[in-house]
């Protein structure tokens, strides 16, 4: 077989390769981007729920490609966060409260706001601690605020999870209730038809 023969067939395993783990992860990411828009949008504003969907899509989209062409690093994959995600929604159910005469629509443009103006501020800072070389600050957080903040989120997406699939608000004192199957499937009904 020539060299010229070998390249090609390369470059075609390459591309099957490519494609392949391209549209698992778009599945993937797709799934995700839907579970967090249902966490941000469902409780409060369940009307613009399908236009939050397309804008977390949009976002993640836009995200993925940005960072696969400028990483520095060629394997890099991007994809929407669980933990911001998680402090949105806890900003829109507090905003949702805060506005609650309000109209849908404004309720809406203002999530829209505070997602946007967050994912900013993120952004700038992110790009400051980069550029000025200040990552390794990161070691100066003691392990158990990062655990109690990972803990934390991670008991929030737990929560809005099941408050979400069951469409049963998820309390301490009625855990039981998520352990008789006749409730918990009467719950999964009720939520399927809202």
């Amino acid at each position: 077989m020539s060299e010229g023969a070998k390249e090609l067939n390369l470059g075609a395993d390459t591309i099957i390769s490519n494609l392949t783990s391209t549209a698992i992860l778009g599945i993937l990411n797709t799934s995700i981007v839907v579970s967090f828009a249902t966490l941000i949008f469902a409780g409060p504003c369940p009307e613009y729920f399908a236009s939050g969907v397309a804008f977390f899509l949009l976002a993640g989209c836009i995200s993925s490609i940005l960072i696969a062409l400028f990483s520095s690093y060629e394997g890099t994959i991007g994809c929407i966060q669980d933990v911001p995600s998680a402090i949105s929604g806890l900003m829109a159910v507090s905003l949702a409260g805060t506005l609650a005469g309000s109209s849908r629509g404004t309720i809406f443009a203002n999530f829209f706001a505070v997602i946007l103006i967050s994912t900013l501020m993120t952004g700038i800072a992110l790009v400051l601690l980069g550029y000025f070389k200040l990552g390794n600050m990161v070691r100066f957080i003691p392990y158990p605020v990062m655990g109690g903040f990972l803990a934390g989120t991670g008991w929030i997406l737990f929560k809005a999870g099941l408050d979400v699939s069951t469409g049963m608000a998820f309390n301490l004192s009625q855990i039981l209730t998520f352990f008789f199957p006749g409730q918990l499937l009467a719950a999964s009904i009720r939520a399927r038809r809202t």
